[in-house]
């Protein structure tokens, strides 16, 4: 068995094909730079991210030397805390959102106004810039979208046509009720956010669609093959430290 692995993180896309024994057969990079302002801003542009995307796909190709990229399986793994707002015909209307970004003090005061201490019970998060859910309460950064997105979830769109977000990312934004694990209407009504606005929710290893005939034309690879939801880096690494029980724990610093 062989699996296709992309990474998006905050310094380019990483993509590996992994055989049943873990072994890495083909690793590629395509580096990218966020870009830094002096009002706290820290985005990557769409148009960048999916140049990146394609890119990687076509070093995987020339690294195994093959016309057609032939694996079981694609997941992917993405930085936690970014976000992006689409409109109507799922154009960007924002950049990327990274985690890094410092700017949403107003949506923090906004959020932190109405539910006080409960927003941790509600969803895990604390009063951060950093987490989407207070750059979509904030007056100064959030446009007229249609759709919320981040970086995994147009990932997976691109390869399947379908949105999906798993549970651990969609906690990641601060939208998510952790205690039920859904989107958390309470929150949504606050920042003027529909569930339809939202990518559908699922397990990180739901097989959210396989590759259609367009995405394998345009990566060179096989249609048909199952796209796996796949989840935050933080998580996945959690995971790969051996620390799924709960008897071990790991940090990250």
């Amino acid at each position: 068995m062989k699996v296709l692995c992309f990474d998006i993180a905050s310094g380019g896309l990483s993509a590996a094909i992994i055989d049943e024994h873990l072994t890495a057969l083909h690793t590629v990079e395509v580096p990218w730079t966020i870009a830094l302002g002096v009002d706290g801003s820290a985005v990557l542009d769409l148009q960048t991210f999916d140049a990146a995307f394609l890119e990687g796909f076509r070093l995987l190709q020339e690294s195994a030397r093959t016309n057609r990229i032939a694996v079981d399986g694609i997941c992917i793994s993405a930085f936690m805390h970014n976000c992006i707002f689409l409109g109507e015909r799922n154009e960007p209307l924002s950049p990327i959102f990274t985690w890094l970004d410092r700017r949403g003090e107003d949506g923090v005061e906004l959020v932190r106004r109405k539910l006080g201490d409960r927003f941790h019970s509600l969803t895990g998060c604390r009063y951060h810039p950093m987490f989407p859910v207070f750059k979509i309460a904030s007056p100064s950064l959030r446009p007229l979208f249609a759709r919320f997105a981040t970086a995994n979830t147009i990932a997976l769109e691109r390869l399947t046509g379908n949105s999906v977000e798993d549970y651990g990312a969609a906690s990641a934004a601060g939208l998510l009720d952790v205690r039920h694990s859904d989107w958390a209407p309470e929150i949504l009504s606050l920042v003027q956010l529909q569930t339809s606005m939202l990518p559908a929710l699922g397990g990180r290893e739901q097989i959210v669609g396989t590759v259609s005939a367009n995405a394998a034309a345009r990566y060179g690879i096989q249609s048909g093959v199952p796209v796996v939801a796949g989840s935050g880096d933080g998580f996945f690494a959690t995971l790969g430290s051996g620390c799924e029980r709960s008897d071990r724990i790991a940090i990250t610093l």
